[in-house]
């Protein structure tokens, strides 16, 4: 606006934009703020997913690691099935 005078109707319908432009830039500065916190939510829970599927593959290592020990230890108990075949390779 150009500099002048102006009138009572005027400047309430000024105040009232600004007013208005105010209260949007509050709301978008909410929903900014709320963005953010999601955005660090969803990294927070990758990283803990991240965290999970290696400690998951770490497990399923031990695991098979022990179903071989087990199998080991079951040919030195018992090195042939019921019908007298070698189930284990020496």
């Amino acid at each position: 606006m150009s500099q002048q005078n102006l009138d009572a109707d005027q400047l309430r319908h000024l105040l009232c934009a600004l007013t208005e432009d105010l209260n949007q830039f509050r709301l978008n500065t909410l929903i900014l703020h709320k963005c953010q916190l999601l955005v660090t939510i969803i990294y927070n829970q990758q990283t803990k997913i991240q965290s999970l599927e290696a400690e998951n593959g770490d497990l399923r290592s031990i695991n098979r690691d022990r179903a071989d020990k087990i199998f080991e230890l079951e040919c030195l108990v018992n090195p042939f099935s019921q019908d007298g075949d070698a189930i284990c390779n020496e």
